[in-house]
């Protein structure tokens, strides 16, 4: 039975489809993850709410600053002295600059029709630190955009919009930038195979 020998460049071949495929497939998570973004962008109606209070949940920490961690889990530490505040703080961020988890906001709001609402939304935590600032609301209103007057009629902040679209487009850059490898991979290859071919 003759013997198999490997084929030349197998590794490098395997290595390079693995990168172009997987770059492929990042790029699309951020094409579409931009296209949820862009259609949250263009719902039909946009208006200022009010944001009436922010807090996080019993696990999440957003913690660039010890004030911030206070007034986002002031539900829950009220009562509390100040030293068991910063034992919380501690425990459960695990440094300043942890962040994690989604924080809630209260929006208020009236629509293109007068009516008034009343309106709870998750934004990231990344949105969540650019509206409260020193312990405070960093400004008490925030534009959003709606798609009708419904009850449970999605609402979206153009500031979680912004950030979605640039979350997007990191991905599809570093999707690229797989891709580019996988492809220089097999560029890489096809020049080994064709110095060795006499």
């Amino acid at each position: 039975m003759p013997e198999i020998k490997p084929r030349p460049g197998g590794v490098l071949h395997l290595v390079s489809t693995i990168f172009r495929r997987l770059g492929l497939f990042v790029i699309a998570l951020g094409v579409l993850r931009y296209g949820v973004a862009a259609l949250q962008a263009n719902m039909p109606h946009e208006t200022v709410a009010t944001v009436e209070s922010a807090y996080a949940g019993r696990n999440t920490c957003v913690a660039q600053e010890f004030t911030v961690f206070k007034i986002l889990n002031a539900p829950r530490l009220k009562g509390m002295s100040k030293e068991e505040i910063e034992a919380a703080y501690e425990r459960q961020c695990e440094g300043a600059n942890s962040v994690g988890g989604n924080i809630t906001l209260v929006l208020t709001w009236t629509d293109h029709n007068m009516g008034e609402h009343k309106t709870y939304a998750l934004v990231s935590p990344a949105t969540g630190e650019k509206l409260i600032q020193r312990g405070r609301l960093q400004r008490d209103a925030a534009r959003i955009r709606y798609t009708s007057t419904a009850k449970d009629a999605a609402v979206v902040l153009m500031e979680e919009i912004e950030s979605s679209q640039r979350e997007a487009a990191r991905i599809m850059m570093a999707g690229a930038v797989v891709t580019l490898l996988g492809t220089m991979g097999g560029a890489l290859l096809s020049w080994r195979r064709k110095a060795a071919t006499p």
